[in-house]
């Protein structure tokens, strides 16, 4: 009962909330903000690519052309080798990141609800 519950929750968050956080900061950076954003941003946005590249990874047990955008994401926002480009190139890439995260959390809300 209770466990299978908490588990499915669990499974809610990781395949579909994830990648709306990683879009709604996507979508925030777009806006003018202090640099110190950005700085949280460079991390936060590849930490949880990676984590949903690795859940999803684990729970599909094969390679899914869904993972692609996280992988790309994970790269292009990586904080060890920044990728340095003007601010209207990094809206563009901003808004399209964003708008296939959504694509990858509105999928996987689809994988669970059929599983579930």
């Amino acid at each position: 009962g209770l466990v299978c519950v908490n588990k499915r929750e669990n499974e809610m968050v990781k395949f579909f909330i994830l990648p709306l956080v990683i879009a709604a900061i996507l979508f925030i950076s777009i806006a003018e903000l202090p640099y110190g954003f950005y700085t949280f941003m460079r991390i936060a946005v590849p930490i949880l690519s990676i984590i949903y590249i690795f859940f999803a990874y684990v729970v599909e047990e094969k390679f899914s052309l869904m993972l692609i955008p996280n992988i790309i994401i994970s790269v292009l926002w990586n904080p060890i080798l920044p990728i340095y480009l003007d601010k209207e190139s990094w809206v563009i890439i901003d808004a399209i990141a964003g708008i296939c995260e959504i694509a990858v959390a509105f999928y996987a809300y689809h994988l669970w609800k059929a599983k579930n």
